[in-house]
């Protein structure tokens, strides 16, 4: 048995009860539920705020259930190793060896295995249309939903983490495939029961539902809070489980016993081990993953675990192996309150003198560190649906070379200060003020420039400018003012020339194309702006009828653009417009033009969902 760190739970209840009440009232949460083992023990749980604020039912850590969101995911891998140690399944075995019903396509030579499964590494582009469901009746069963929705293979497995639910969905059905009944059955069978997780479910039986806790949206302008439906998941094995703070700690305590709770035992020691170490890993000097459990490295600890989200409720197990140690929290407002949460715990127990890295940049070296500057964006993206868009709503990070030759990331939502690092070897990055901690390592090309950082457990692809946020904005803002102009002059041409066919047939042709194109670029604006508060309307739960109509238009367009170029010819040889007429058709007609590879970067040409 280690040292304990902690030996008072009211200490830490003391503690914990003044970090609730402030972060709670600045991230505008409505409840939290927490637990902490030790040593193969509870040490605390406790709950804190309101499961339901109308009602004003408290949150309870024993009783009241949270969904745990990713979290899921330890669960699906541990059944996965279950079935390895029955040699039922062989970790580097190709997945398709296992599927009948259909087969991941892959024009790799590498396959995809259950190895690249649980760590992330099969290579499948992110999808979420689709993923979810208002309704228990519209969930298909799991094997039918991955047979039509698997996303296509964009990386060659094993290569780089490209976070996955569809790749644990996929883990869990060969649960299903393998053990032969349904997945969240197994799970109950032989997980949940053996450790006593009695009020804890990937299905949510009915006499476990009462007990969920609501989860809300905290809306600025009306300063309240918004409750949220109830997802249910057709990815279920990769993120459904519900449960209680304390069979949270039950599930802690047996991965920190190396697979033993109490008289149970649910993994042998050595797998249960081989769980909790690094797998896979895209530098030696980074944190990576093990089978479902991600690395972390701060204040001199490793610790692994998982965080969670959905539909709300923001989560986070958090285990520090040496210590025996480790906790669980949950909060229901979406503020995510773990993030500061392992801030200040690490902190308050295991705090360490931070020294700052101090080094003279040569002038050799501040050249190489404009090497760096631009914009990275991270790989685990829709690369082959319309999904692809929501990147042009979505947060890039932008990495400037500072005269004192350190690098600047300006502030953002995860950090409100800018952050500063520097090359301390050549391609790895650490911050100013802490010289044990890598934050990244850079990805050269053959000719010398930076082409990828890998951050963590993650990997940011560096943008060319003509792949940047500001550039594609700049685009759609140039193509609304054309189509704008286009709709105007094409009116007032229409009423000048009423007895001149030519003129008629010409702008009836320009005004068409750009009134459509601006009915698709604003609709889909709009779209994407009324869906953020309006969830029936959200991708997640399907393509909504509106968009498949909106999609119809581009395939008009682009067919109508192909005779404008042609009437500009004409125009220009007939010589009966203006020069002005004639600049100004023939600028419509190559934005028109320009609009189209535009449209197929974005995956809007067709319906590609």
């Amino acid at each position: 048995m280690t040292q304990p760190i902690l030996t008072s739970p009211q200490e830490l209840e003391t503690w914990l009860d003044e970090f609730m009440v402030e972060q709670m009232d600045k991230l505008h949460i409505p409840g939290v539920t927490f637990s902490l083992v030790q040593n193969g023990e509870l040490f605390f749980a406790k709950g804190y705020g309101y499961a339901d604020l109308e009602q004003q039912i408290p949150v309870i850590a024993d009783c009241t259930l949270f969904r745990v969101g990713s979290i899921s995911k330890l669960f699906t891998a541990t059944a996965i190793m279950q079935l390895v140690e029955k040699e039922l399944l062989d970790l580097d075995d190709d997945v398709n060896k296992y599927l009948q019903n259909f087969q991941i396509e892959n024009n790799y030579p590498q396959p995809v295995t259950i190895a690249n499964l649980l760590t992330h590494t099969a290579g499948f582009h992110k999808r979420f249309i689709g993923m979810q469901a208002l309704s228990a009746s519209d969930v298909i069963p799991l094997g039918e939903y991955l047979k039509v929705r698997m996303p296509a293979l964009v990386l060659p497995p094993g290569e780089a983490m490209t976070y996955s639910n569809h790749g644990y969905a996929l883990a869990g059905y060969l649960v299903e495939l393998v053990a032969g009944i349904p997945f969240s059955q197994y799970i109950d069978d032989n997980i949940l029961q053996p450790l006593a997780m009695h009020r804890s479910s990937f299905d949510l039986p009915p006499h476990l539902a009462p007990d969920l806790s609501l989860s809300y949206r905290y809306r600025k302008k009306q300063k309240n809070h918004q409750a949220l439906p109830f997802d249910h998941l057709q990815t279920s094995p990769a993120g459904a489980l519900s449960a209680t703070a304390t069979d949270m700690a039950n599930f802690a305590i047996a991965h920190l016993q190396h697979g033993k709770f109490k008289s149970q035992r649910i993994l042998a020691t050595t797998t249960a081990q081989q769980m909790q170490q690094q797998q896979f890993t895209h530098a030696p000097c980074l944190p990576g993953i093990g089978w479902g459990f991600i690395e972390f490295f701060a204040n001199k600890q490793r610790a692994i675990g998982h965080g969670g989200g959905i539909s709300g409720f923001r989560s986070f197990l958090y285990l520090l192996p040496s210590h025996n140690l480790g906790f669980f929290v949950s909060d229901n407002g979406g503020g995510n309150i773990s993030r500061e949460l392992i801030k200040q715990f690490l902190e308050r127990y295991f705090s360490v003198d931070k020294n700052p890295v101090s080094c003279q940049p040569s002038p050799e070296k501040r050249q190489r560190l404009k090497l760096y500057q631009g914009s990275y964006r991270g790989n685990c993206y829709g690369r082959r649906s319309l999904e692809k868009t929501l990147l042009l709503f979505s947060s890039s990070l932008r990495i400037k070379a500072e005269a004192n030759g350190t690098l600047s990331i300006p502030k953002t939502l995860k950090s409100p200060n800018p952050v500063y690092i520097q090359e301390v070897e050549p391609l790895v990055l650490k911050p100013i003020d802490d010289e044990d901690l890598v934050v990244a390592v850079a990805k050269e090309s053959d000719d010398g420039k930076i082409t990828d950082l890998f951050v963590g457990n993650g990997v940011l692809e560096k943008l060319a400018w003509y792949e940047t946020q500001a550039f594609h904005w700049m685009l759609i803002w140039w193509f609304i003012l054309v189509f704008f102009s286009g709709c105007i002059v094409s009116i007032l041409a229409l009423t000048r020339f009423p007895e001149d066919s030519w003129h008629q047939l010409a702008q009836s042709l320009s005004g068409l194309t750009c009134g459509l194109n601006l009915v698709f670029i604003i609709g889909m604006l709009l779209f994407e702006f009324v869906s953020r508060n309006n969830y029936r309307l959200q991708i997640y739960y399907g393509m909504p009828k509106i968009v498949t109509l909106l999609l119809w238009i581009p395939l008009l367009t682009s067919v109508l653009a192909m005779g404008l170029p042609v009437v500009a010819v004409l125009a220009w040889i007939k010589n009966d417009w203006s020069f002005i007429e004639q600049l100004h058709y023939s600028l419509v007609s190559l934005t028109a033009l320009g609009l189209i590879p535009f449209l197929n970067y974005w995956n809007l040409l067709g319906f590609r969902y």
